[in-house]
């Protein structure tokens, strides 16, 4: 079953120098609980596309349809909604809340999407055990590791039990020990789930973890 399905997907941005394409006319099918990683060099429109699918950003032209809804077409409440009910995000830098502790962080996609209950709470919880997490719940972002953060980050984008995860170059600031706990966690947690996970990446040792890989190349037609 397709959760996402992607048709004649166009985006350009507006330079100094004049309109610079980025993507042109990309189609992507992707099946529920697949994982695809999107490989390439940097500024080929790897992250473009991700923001793009996760409404983060809108395109010139095309079709993103996210679990039967033109999510292309929704308006900026339906789509936060849509968002928040449906989509976790790993990145490259945490983006944690300086001013909440760990446990509040993760805590704040319940809440956003309205399914703060104890059982969620507990449930959180336990991943913060699971993750080796346990004594740092109320550490706040500029007490935790680089590591600690990201793994955190990952608590934060499953916290919602997502549909689909996006990851955008998530072990890219991490070191080779971190990287390698961070990725066994992110693989894992998203099969147990049955999450569609959506990677970005260069390095190409992540990738061939995934179902299936693509360049952008693969995907314009």
């Amino acid at each position: 079953m397709n959760i996402i399905a992607i048709k004649n997907l166009s985006k350009s941005y507006d330079s100094p120098q004049g309109t610079v394409p980025v993507l042109a006319n990309i189609f992507l099918e992707v099946n529920q609980g697949e994982s695809i990683a999107i490989v390439g060099e940097s500024g080929r429109g790897k992250t473009t596309l991700l923001y793009l699918l996760s409404g983060l950003d809108q395109a010139d032209t095309g079709n993103i349809l996210i679990n039967n809804h033109h999510i292309d077409q929704l308006n900026e409440t339906e789509l936060a909604l849509f968002r928040a009910n449906n989509f976790g995000f790993v990145f490259q830098h945490h983006f944690l809340l300086n001013d909440l502790d760990a446990l509040d962080n993760t805590l704040l996609p319940l809440r956003i999407a309205k399914k703060f209950t104890e059982e969620s709470t507990n449930e959180i919880l336990e991943l913060f055990h699971y993750f080796g997490l346990e004594k740092r719940l109320h550490h706040f972002p500029d007490e935790l590791s680089g590591g600690e953060k990201q793994r955190i980050s990952l608590i934060r984008a499953l916290a919602t039990k997502p549909l689909i995860i996006f990851a955008d170059e998530p072990t890219g600031s991490l070191d080779k020990e971190n990287s390698r706990l961070l990725e066994e966690l992110l693989f894992e947690l998203t099969k147990k789930q049955n999450t569609t996970l959506i990677l970005s990446t260069h390095n190409i040792n992540l990738a061939q973890k995934c179902d299936k890989i693509y360049s952008i190349d693969d995907l314009e037609q």
